[in-house]
Formats: C-alpha cells, structure tokens, sequence
C-alpha cells in the first residue's frame, strides 16, 4: 500500500506540473497542489532561497515556500528526466526516472503535506503552551526534511553551503529546547494505559514497581508448577 501511495503521489505530481506547463489551471480543492502556483519554467533553473538569515528558515511562511520551490524544481527535473528516457520505451523510462527523481518528488511531496497540516494546526490552537510546543515541533521536523534534502539543496544551488551547515547547527539547538516537551508529547498521543496493557510501559513511570507488581498478581504466580514431581527426583540425584 505504501509502495502504491508513492507511485500515485508521483504520477500526480508530474500530470499536475504538465498542465501548468501546458498553460491550463492545476484545480486542488484541498490545497496540496497548491505549489504549482509559484512555478516559472524560464525561472526554474535559478531558483534561489529568498533568505540568506537563518533564523527566517523558523518562519512558517518560509518554511511552505521553501517546500514548494523545492518540490517544483524536484518536479521540473524529474519531468525533463522522464521525457528523455521515453525513447526506450515508458516502462523502462519509468524504472530509469524512479531512483534519485521520482523517489525524490513524493518524498518532498509528503513533507509538504505534512508542513501544511501542521500550519494549519497551530493556527487552529488556542492553547499558548501547546502552540509553543507544536511550533518547536514542527521547526524540528523542517529542519530534518532540509537535511534529508541536502543534497538536493546544494546540487541545485538552492541553498549556500553556509546556510546549509547553519541548519545542522540550529537543528542541534533545537534538539535542546524541545526535550523538555518530549514525555508532553508522547503523552499526549500515547494510548492510556488499560488499551497499552504493558506492565513496563505505564504512564506514571514507575517501571520496577509496575513489572514487579505485574508478577505478584499473575495468575498461579505462588502455586507449584504442575511438572515439579517430574524435576523433583532429577534434582536430588544431581552430582551439582
């Protein structure tokens, strides 16, 4: 199924970008295909990031223009890809255009949804503290997805190589600000602990008491076991 997904990401993605390059309208009722919208054939291949400050890459804005250039330059590359490899045959064009184009664009493609929906959430959230949380959340997640695509980045000349080194070390400091969110948020998505039914993996953390009390009321924990006859005589004659 995950397989199927991706190929259909893909395959959306390139029908999408041919009618944009035809000239007709992309329609995304949802929103997911809104990033064809900032794509320019005879600009494609100077894309540049619009920020060389590292601390815009935090901004949500950026963050969604970001993965919508990067998608658009990922599509446009791919696109070109596969159109040269169709005098081989589509099946074989296809095979040829899957690793490091393809792959690529439903990779970015997943991201981007991901970032939106985390947009919207945090501006649908009325709690301060969650909305804090979520925010550092999200900014981890974007920084990962820039590191994953590093080499996209750089091969493009969409970012600098000082910008690039510079989300590595705000990721590293970003790591820092969020561990003390971390037990929040697994505790906020964790099943409760009559659904976990894990002796060692209750929510008040007392993994000892818990695993030992879990022993103490299992079933026939203090009976003998029903073969202790058969062990019994094996035992007393042991040289041991």
């Amino acid at each position: 199924m995950c397989i199927r997904d991706r190929y259909q990401r893909r395959v959306r993605v390139l029908k999408n970008l041919q009618k944009k390059m035809s000239g007709k309208e992309v329609q995304s009722p949802l929103g997911t295909g809104s990033f064809l919208s900032r794509f320019d054939a005879e600009k494609i291949s100077t894309l540049k990031v619009r920020t060389e400050n590292p601390k815009d890459l935090l901004d949500c804005k950026v963050q969604l223009e970001i993965f919508e250039d990067l998608l658009n330059l990922t599509a446009h590359t791919s696109f070109l890809q596969l159109q040269n490899n169709l005098t081989e045959g589509t099946l074989k064009a296809w095979n040829e255009t899957q690793v490091f184009f393809l792959q690529n664009v439903a990779h970015l493609y997943s991201q981007y949804i991901v970032i939106q929906r985390f947009h919207q959430g945090i501006v649908e959230c009325e709690d301060l503290a969650c909305k804090e949380a979520l925010i550092r959340l999200k900014n981890l997640y974007f920084l990962d997805c820039l590191q994953q695509s590093q080499a996209v980045l750089l091969e493009s000349k969409y970012f600098t190589p000082e910008l690039t080194k510079a989300v590595k070390t705000m990721l590293f400091g970003l790591l820092g600000e969020i561990k003390n969110d971390v037990a929040t948020l697994v505790d906020a998505i964790a099943p409760p602990d009559a659904i976990l039914g894990s002796a060692i993996g209750l929510s008040n953390g007392r993994v000892y008491e818990n695993f030992y009390s879990a022993v103490l009321t299992g079933p026939n924990v203090f009976t003998r076991a029903d073969y202790w006859k058969e062990i019994r005589a094996p035992l007393k004659t042991s040289k041991l």
